[in-house]
This record gives C-alpha cells, structure tokens and sequence, in this order.
C-alpha cells in the first residue's frame, strides 16, 4: 500500500486488475486503490476505467462513492470508449447491483 501515493493511473488500473484475479479478498487494498483512483480519475484513459470497474465487480467490492465517481468521469467521453470498455462497465455495474441510469443511458446511446 506504500507504493499507491507514487502510482499514476495505469498502475492504479494495473494492481486492481491484477488482484481481481486472484482468490483472495483483500478489503484494505480494494479500499486503498479506491481512494488512490477517486482523487485521479481524471487523468485515466477510458481502458483505465473500465478495467478498474471490471476489477471490482470481479472482487464483488461495491464502493458506491467510486462507483459514483467513475460514472461521472465516463459519461462525459463515452464517446471515446471502444465496445470492450463499455461492456466493462455495464457489467460492472449490473454486477454489483448499481442502478446508475445516466451510465447505462450513456453506454446504450455510445454502442
């Protein structure tokens, strides 16, 4: 956790990918790259997003707040995202049982 305040966004997306992944939960982690991802989402490119939303859909982390947040960053430039990261998206959120009705408005209207 000591390396996330030096971490850019592909590493962000990176460590959440790569931990989703694996079958061990790991809440502190999950929670940190959280936190980490808020504060920077807007420097990640649309892969960014939708892997770290795919990544935590695939732990079964609901952090609402980010969840809130990443759909915020995307809707504005949904039209930069290829097909594979709005499905990542959509996944994520019907995944976890997040109704975001902009996103999913968004994602229908871009593929």
């Amino acid at each position: 956790l000591a390396c996330l305040p030096e971490a850019d966004a592909q590493h962000i997306s990176n460590l959440a990918w790569s931990f989703a992944t694996q079958p061990v939960p790991h809440t502190p982690l999950m929670s940190a790259i959280s936190a980490k991802a808020m504060l920077m989402l807007s420097t990640f490119r649309p892969q960014n997003v939708g892997n770290t939303a795919w990544s935590f859909a695939r732990r079964l982390f609901c952090d609402q707040p980010f969840l809130n947040a990443i759909a915020a960053a995307a809707i504005p430039t949904i039209g930069e995202y290829r097909s594979q990261e709005l499905a990542n998206m959509a996944w994520s959120f019907a995944t976890l049982q997040v109704l975001h009705q902009t996103l999913m408005n968004a994602i229908s209207s871009a593929s």
